[in-house]
């Protein structure tokens, strides 16, 4: 199999060597992950669902959820907060604008921007986050193929 560049090497080291010693047994990990997909959507357990049809489904919410987090990841908030702060002055400083609004906008942007920097602050959390949804996706990928 090649190579994905999208797939941390971390998480790619990890998967087949963790595997056996976090599972005992592909039974275990199955019954694992049937569990995490009833409790991502615990409306599942209504609906006359097969085995395989509810690893599909959770490998499609966890696959969903890795792609967020890594456009989290990748996305450079470093440059972006400055660029904002450069729009918002120039928008800000033109003339003629009512103050009230001057000051309802102004507010309005302080509050994204301080977001953005709590996202940036944190990014140390998002690159872990990212390989234990990859290991997720590959694990009920591994059991998929055996079905």
């Amino acid at each position: 199999m090649e190579a994905n560049p999208n797939i941390p090497q971390a998480a790619v080291a990890l998967s087949p060597s963790t595997m056996n010693v976090i599972f005992k047994s592909d039974e275990e990990m199955k019954e694992f992950y049937l569990k995490m997909a009833l409790f991502l959507d615990p409306t599942i357990c209504m609906l006359q669902r097969t085995e395989t049809q509810l690893l599909k489904d959770l490998l499609r919410k966890l696959e969903k959820s890795l792609a967020i987090i890594q456009q989290i990841g990748n996305h450079p908030w470093e440059e972006g907060v400055a660029e904002i702060q450069n729009a918002a002055a120039t928008y800000l400083l033109q003339p003629g604008m009512d103050r009230k609004q001057q000051l309802r906008t102004n507010t309005t942007i302080g509050q994204h921007l301080q977001f953005l920097t709590r996202v940036a602050g944190k990014s140390n959390i998002i690159k872990p986050l990212e390989n234990t949804y990859h290991r997720h996706c590959e694990y009920v990928r591994h059991l998929l193929e055996k079905v």
